[in-house]
């Protein structure tokens, strides 16, 4: 009987990584993330987009660590003052959805910087 094994080698991840780089412009934050008791609902893997988006804006960082992006959002100050934040999204350049995380919800404050991370493998 003939084993077989595959592997997707290194320098091939590390080259979609850096062409992911080029291609993610967007978060959303929104408030459609949690349940009634503000647990998290897990986001599902067909979805096109938050389920009540309020905010997009560019990305703030971009790290490339070689075979992976740590991808950071953030909420200025002023942005959705009193909202309760608890779910966000990467988009790429064309708006389309990347990926979803939803969390507890946080009431997001006047004068309060929020910042989100992604880590995306490859």
């Amino acid at each position: 009987m003939l084993v077989q094994s595959a592997v997707v080698v290194t320098a091939h991840r590390q080259r979609m990584a850096a062409y992911m780089a080029t291609q993610l412009a967007l978060v959303a934050f929104g408030d459609g993330g949690s349940d009634a008791s503000g647990n998290p609902i897990a986001p599902l893997p067909i979805a096109s987009g938050l389920q009540s988006e309020k905010l997009r804006k560019s990305l703030f960082s971009i790290q490339n660590t070689g075979t992976s992006l740590v991808v950071t959002g953030a909420m200025e100050s002023a942005d959705l003052v009193g909202v309760n934040v608890s779910e966000a999204s990467i988009l790429d350049i064309a708006g389309r959805v990347v990926a979803i995380k939803t969390f507890k919800p946080i009431n997001k404050l006047v004068n309060t910087r929020y910042e989100i991370k992604f880590t995306l493998n490859f």
